[in-house]
């Protein structure tokens, strides 16, 4: 769980990218799992971004 206010993410630049960015992944267990399975959460809260 997250606290209000938490912060979940940090843009940056850095390696060969060419722009600020936020590179999005999803671990349950130390393994990476499908990330789209969450985006759908991403309508709700987009006008806060």
């Amino acid at each position: 769980k997250l606290d209000a206010g938490a912060v979940i993410g940090k843009t940056g630049s850095s390696g060969r990218s060419t722009g600020p960015h936020l590179h999005y992944e999803v671990r349950h267990n130390g393994e990476a799992i499908d990330p789209l399975r969450f985006l759908t959460v991403g309508k709700k809260v987009a006008q806060y971004l």
